[in-house]
């Protein structure tokens, strides 16, 4: 049997490994076929489907599921459009998915109409407004380089999908570079500016009412759970949690609000504050119990994606990583409570089997008599009639961002 010689195919599959990837996700194809021949000589497991949609979901899934970076591997033209719906859902929910694609051979690049099967213009620009990074290797030589800055923009806050394409020719063709050994990818912190942290630290050490609302960036930052709890204590201020956001908090934990999210309730709590932190969430339409949502005192927004930031109400916006900002204000917050305790809130209302947290009363119990945080007593409000979803029969229901 004649030796191997090492393909295109052969160095994503060593850079791979090298990246710690254990579970690929994909469906074969004919300009993919170095790639999946190189995967067969390996020890990373390949999960198929039938359709490639479902195999992007799959590795959108597992992203989810484990906290790793789902893999995907498709083939030129059909196969890797046929991935963009779901790779919708995982860049506006910040899912990190890394998609390695076959291309035509080198020769079909650039718009020529040479007659290649599954030839396109511009795959590549097809997966631009869904991805958060697209790239061509054209040599078995840039293949390192370009998955690793795909893998940390793919795990850089915001998350989200990255793309490289790999013309068929690049993968069959001879690797003349060494075994790939030393990979190192390296995620771009966001922190929060001192000055944006400083003032929030402010607003809400004088505050009376603070309640924090918890998005999906809480949940996939490493550290945004527990910079949310240090926050939530320090200020003894209830947390709600949108629906991407369940799980950054605990939901038996004596400050969460243990709320579902489009309850009337939950958004005249949400309302009532005087200082509304709002983290790792856009506010959007699902989490503003489809825009009723009004604050009316001061909204702090933090949020690594700078243009989540005042897109629906005007805030104090602080661009960054929602557990960097969640742990640097906890921080400040300490500091200004040295020698210099917050203002004392208002009693909070014992929990009973027919209050949500913050005292309002559960969905059909009717309105009662509650206590705001503040110590008021008022009687709640009777919710308005739950509007019927906005989107058309036979589609699926607005998926929230965080």
């Amino acid at each position: 049997m004649n030796e191997h010689t090492r393909t295109g195919g052969d160095v994503v599959v060593e850079t791979l490994t090298r990246l710690g990837v254990t579970d690929v996700f994909g469906i074969p194809g004919q300009h993919a076929l170095g790639l999946f021949d190189a995967l067969g000589r390996s020890d990373i497991r390949f999960i198929s489907s039938r359709v490639e949609n479902n195999s992007a979901f799959n590795a959108d899934g597992y992203a989810r599921a484990t906290g790793r970076v789902g893999v995907l591997l498709v083939s030129t033209g059909p196969g890797a459009l046929t991935t963009l719906g779901a790779l919708q859902e995982a860049y506006v929910t910040g899912v990190p998915v890394l998609v390695i694609s076959s291309q035509v051979p080198r020769r079909g690049l650039g718009g020529t109409r040479n007659g290649l099967l599954h030839q396109l213009d511009d795959q590549q620009k097809s997966a631009q407004n869904v991805t958060r990074y697209t790239a061509v290797a054209r040599d078995a030589s840039h293949i390192p380089t370009l998955l690793t800055d795909a893998w940390s923009v793919a795990t850089t806050a915001p998350a989200g999908p990255v793309w490289v394409e790999i013309p068929e020719d690049v993968l069959l063709g001879p690797a003349d570079i060494p075994p790939v050994t030393d990979i190192r990818p390296r995620p771009t912190p966001r922190p929060a500016r001192s000055e944006l942290t400083a003032e929030a630290a402010r607003l809400l050490a004088s505050s009376r009412r603070p309640v924090i609302l918890a998005g999906g960036g809480v949940r996939r930052s490493p550290t945004g759970s527990g910079g949310l709890r240090h926050v939530a204590e320090a200020l003894d201020a209830p947390v709600v949690s949108t629906v991407g956001g369940k799980g950054a908090f605990p939901f038996d934990h004596p400050l969460s609000a243990a709320s579902w999210i489009e309850d009337r309730y939950t958004t005249d709590l949400l309302e009532d504050a005087d200082v509304l932190l709002a983290v790792g969430t856009s506010l959007g339409e699902v989490t503003s119990n489809y825009f009723t949502l009004s604050p009316r005192g001061t909204l702090i927004q933090i949020d690594a994606e700078p243009r989540v930031l005042s897109s629906n109400h005007p805030s104090l916006g602080i661009p960054a990583d929602a557990g960097e900002a969640l742990n640097a204000l906890a921080d400040a917050l300490a500091d200004r409570q040295t020698g210099q305790r917050c203002p004392r809130r208002g009693p909070r209302p014992p929990r009973g089997e027919d209050t949500h947290r913050g005292g309002a009363p559960r969905p059909g119990t009717g309105p009662a008599l509650i206590t705001t945080l503040s110590g008021e007593k008022r009687t709640a409000p009777t919710p308005p009639p739950r509007r019927p979803p906005t989107h058309h029969a036979g589609t699926a229901a607005p998926s929230p961002r965080n």
